[in-house]
């Protein structure tokens, strides 16, 4: 398979914003051939989360501060 790199400034990536929470993408779909999801997402305190789904794609989560709660299953 031959990928092209994504190279992207800090701050760079396709940007939502939703009240409270700021989602980044900087990497899914097309970009990944749907394999992963690279994206930044910012809640302010106390702001819910997008609440409980699933992907095809694997996702990887890196909490830099506070806590999040995560559903697996059933748990």
């Amino acid at each position: 398979m031959n990928r092209k790199p994504i190279l992207l400034s800090p701050g760079e990536g396709r940007r939502y914003s939703m009240g409270g929470i700021t989602a980044l993408f900087k990497a899914d779909g097309a970009e990944s051939n749907g394999q992963y999801s690279i994206s930044e997402w910012w809640l302010e305190p106390f702001t819910q989360g997008p609440g409980a789904h699933s992907h095809d794609e694997d996702d990887v989560f890196f909490v830099i501060e506070g806590t999040m709660s995560f559903l697996i299953g059933d748990q």
